[in-house]
């Protein structure tokens, strides 16, 4: 069983760790949220070096998949 000063210093050692654990998860929504625009980057560059890929080995496909798909021409360097 704790006794008064154990006791204090049990909670105050919970508390620390709470607001550890609080600081710990705005760091983490943070870096979630910068991770964001570099994903969306990378996926854009993976989709334009893939179309420029195809491109380099069948010319014109991609124009004539846009084309008969009424699609908007993909993202180019």
């Amino acid at each position: 069983m704790l006794h008064g000063s154990e006791f204090v210093a049990l909670a105050s050692a919970l508390e620390e760790r709470a607001a550890l654990i609080e600081q710990l998860g705005a760091q983490l929504k943070q870096n979630a949220d910068s991770a964001r625009p570099a994903n969306q980057l990378a996926m854009n560059t993976s989709a334009v070096a893939l179309n420029a890929a195809v491109e380099a080995a069948h010319p014109g496909t991609l124009k004539l998949a846009h084309s008969s798909l009424h699609l908007p021409p993909g993202p180019t360097l």
